[in-house]
């Protein structure tokens, strides 16, 4: 049976990312979903060493709950009439955002810092929903050995939840590819 490990934060919960870096003035790229993946994959690892070859599959929802500024930047983008503007968009909008956001508003940023720090580099993949499909990516994987797969998911008011696991590609095939990654990771640590 794969091994799997689920974490939970609340919102507005500190999420102590820094004691699961080596450098850990990447911090400051992080939104909660990353902080929250860095800490599970750490946790899950601990004591492991992984082939840098290892594949990793990531699925994420799509709700967001911080604003990264975002809406102040679209109404900057806007011209008298309430319309786009390219001119005011490069000129006024793009220099009141913090260039540090381009990170934490990225969906594939929890898989790319997670491989970063585990020093992965085999083929991985960024999945977009829950339900994302992400296990058959896993059992298509040509890799003959653990694969590193994960989920996560924060919700409106700043909660969130990320699980990891790891397992080979043929334990793939019995899950259902629709399931919820999330889920699945929970069912298998009450094992």
């Amino acid at each position: 049976m794969p091994t799997s490990r689920v974490e939970h934060f609340a919102p507005g919960e500190v999420i102590d990312v820094r004691s699961h870096l080596r450098n850990r003035k990447l911090a400051k790229y992080f939104n909660r979903e990353t902080a929250a993946a860095i800490v599970c994959a750490s946790k899950l690892l601990e004591g492991r060493s992984l082939d840098p070859s290892t594949p990793f599959h990531y699925a994420m929802a799509t709700v967001e709950f911080e604003d990264y500024g975002l809406d102040g930047l679209r109404s900057a983008s806007r011209d008298r009439e309430g319309r786009m503007d390219d001119h005011a968009f490069v000129s006024h909008a793009v220099s009141a955002i913090s260039p540090l956001t381009q990170f934490k508003v990225l969906y594939n940023m929890p898989l790319c810092f997670v491989a970063i720090e585990h020093g992965l580099r085999g083929d991985s993949s960024v999945h977009y929903g829950v339900r994302s499909r992400v296990f058959e990516q896993v059992a298509l994987s040509p890799w003959d050995g653990p694969v590193l797969v994960g989920a996560g998911r924060t919700t409106p008011d700043g909660g969130v939840t990320v699980g990891m696991a790891l397992m080979h590609p043929r334990e793939a095939d019995s899950i259902e590819p629709d399931a919820s990654p999330l889920d699945v990771f929970a069912a298998w640590g009450r094992h």
